[in-house]
């Protein structure tokens, strides 16, 4: 078995998996929709847009921050609604100035690739930054790997690890991988394989494919781990490496 090329990971490819993240965070427990009182935001999670749609602009027109970031996920994503970026930065916005940690990361997310208003990574970082000091994990990825990319601010990598390691510890696994990554490569931050092998296989178990990918090298080269060649097998053929 051949070792496989492993790409490096630019920042538009990471920003891109994020979004895919940011997009489904609005799913909820049952519990907690059970507790909300919003008829719009109960019909919001239940997936029932066209039904939740009047009630949401209802809801959101009064001022409920929650049901205004449902109403712009639904124009971002034309569900139950035409789809209208413009919109949804509107309804964003009004529920990020309210402190929305998940408002805040979709507005950004925007900005970050121009979708509603002209592409401008600095204030997508600025809306991330607002969420990622709330704890939130999604965000403080980003803006972890802002600063390892040097995109949006200015190049840090004591600030992209400060970030990513904030973000890892809640078992956020886009962090847990790029910052595995980094400490595997040890160009850009001090080499820690142990750590790096600890990371990867969090986010490995979690289905990361890069995650997976690393880790079968790892195990194939003996790096950071015992050298096993059926571990490294099953991490790669995860991975889309042995197919």
């Amino acid at each position: 078995m051949a070792l496989p090329s492993f790409p490096s990971s630019p920042f538009i490819k990471w920003l891109s998996r994020l979004a895919l993240v940011c997009f489904i965070l609005p799913a909820m427990p049952i519990e907690a929709v059970a507790k909300d009182r919003s008829e719009g935001v109960k019909l919001y999670y239940n997936q029932q847009y066209k039904k939740a749609a009047p009630f949401l602009m209802k809801e959101a027109k009064k001022g409920n921050a929650k049901a205004q970031v449902c109403l712009g996920m639904m124009y971002q994503e034309g569900l139950g609604l035409k789809q209208n970026y413009m919109l949804a930065r509107r309804w964003y916005e009004k529920s990020a100035k309210k402190n929305r940690a998940d408002a805040q990361t979709f507005l950004g997310m925007l900005y970050s690739q121009g979708l509603g208003v002209a592409k401008d990574f600095e204030k997508a970082k600025y809306w991330f930054d607002k969420a990622a000091g709330q704890g939130f994990a999604p965000a403080q990825t980003l803006v972890g790997l802002m600063y390892a990319k040097g995109v949006g601010t200015a190049k840090s990598m004591s600030q992209a690890e400060k970030w990513l390691r904030l973000a890892a510890k809640q078992g956020e696994p886009d962090a847990q991988t790029y910052l595995g990554l980094l400490y595997l490569d040890g160009t850009e931050l001090p080499q820690d394989v142990g750590e790096a092998a600890r990371l990867l296989k969090e986010a490995a178990v979690k289905g990361d494919p890069n995650a997976q990918s690393a880790l079968g090298m790892m195990y194939f080269s003996g790096k950071g781990v015992d050298q096993d060649m059926n571990e490294s097998e099953k991490w790669l053929e995860k991975g889309g490496h042995c197919r």
